[in-house]
């Protein structure tokens, strides 16, 4: 198979094939584009040559787009609107300099109550002032923060010991962890949950390559009473957590800010003898002024909003 170097392709090539693909007349679009048809349908040879594969189907009256064709217009104009609004946005942030914070959240996270007030709190009391809300991924948060491409990070409490120099951080508020299984697992009847009762369960984890911090947290809490988890299967985002419960002798571990935890086909417990909630992470060179009222701000909501922890 060839092999492509993406720096083959350029974002004026893509522009062009995008545009055919909605008219799918050459006509058309090169009149949009201003440029001569000829030229036009040269282009398009030379990134389908480039690429490989044929996009149009020019045997058709009009022209269609063939199966590989499809999916690339698909991938192409999604990633277009993206840099499109990422060059909005550093517009934004160049005229807006020190009215601005971006803050990001997990992307497992479901909408908290506090966390939605604390930005309309802010946003009230300083008119100027734009939030930005953005989600992450649990691998590539640290990455965003360093980049500048978010200011602020909430993530779980349990991260702190994979928190390295480069970043500060506040802890908001504190929660225990939660055991989370189907209400058909004959636990389910308990009033409580006790690490004897975990021994002969099966785990559901986010892979430690995902996520190092979940498996971190549930070898540990399981080691110090005793015993080794039996994992059984992993997942590769938080959010699959409930979801892959399948079997009546399958727990996972979550925390009350994850999605799907308020299913009625499941039944939480708090998890004895731990802590979770949420830290405030942002780069230790971050001169925005807003990060310190953000977490003051969020701090505060989260006292007068707490999180129900059980079937919130």
């Amino acid at each position: 198979m060839k092999r492509l170097n993406i720096l083959d392709i350029s974002i004026y090539q893509i522009q062009l094939f995008l545009t055919l693909a909605e008219v799918l007349s050459f006509s058309r679009a090169a009149s949009i584009l201003n440029i001569a048809q000829p030229t036009l349908s040269i282009r398009i040879s030379v990134l389908e040559d480039t690429i490989g594969v044929k996009l149009f189907d020019r045997d058709k009256r009009p022209i269609e787009l063939t199966e590989s064709g499809k999916s690339l217009y698909i991938e192409w104009k999604d990633l277009v609107e993206k840099f499109e609004r990422s060059i909005d946005r550093a517009k934004t942030f160049s005229a807006n300099a020190n009215q601005r914070i971006a803050v990001c959240s997990l992307d497992f996270f479901r909408r908290s109550l506090a966390m939605e007030n604390a930005v309309n709190s802010l946003e009230g009391d300083f008119s100027d002032l734009n939030v930005f809300r953005e989600y992450s991924s649990a691998s590539d948060w640290r990455r965003r923060l360093q980049s500048g491409e978010t200011d602020i990070m909430l993530t779980l409490r349990f991260e702190e010991p994979f928190i390295d120099s480069n970043f500060r951080f506040e802890e908001i508020m504190t929660c225990p962890m939660l055991v989370c299984m189907l209400k058909t697992n004959p636990l389910s009847v308990k009033r409580q949950i006790s690490y004897e009762d975990l021994k002969d369960q099966h785990f559901i984890i986010v892979s430690p390559y995902v996520f190092p911090a979940h498996y971190d947290f549930l070898r540990r809490s399981c080691n110090t009473h005793g015993f080794d988890p039996n994992i059984s299967r992993y997942v590769e985002r938080a959010d699959s957590l409930v979801w892959n419960l399948k079997r009546d002798n399958e727990v996972t571990l979550c925390d009350a800010f994850f999605r799907n935890v308020d299913s009625p086909l499941v039944k939480l417990f708090e998890l004895p003898d731990t802590v979770s909630g949420l830290l405030a992470v942002w780069r230790k060179n971050d001169t925005n002024p807003w990060i310190n009222k953000y977490i003051s701000v969020i701090r505060q909501t989260f006292v007068d909003y707490p999180p129900r922890l059980i079937g919130e």
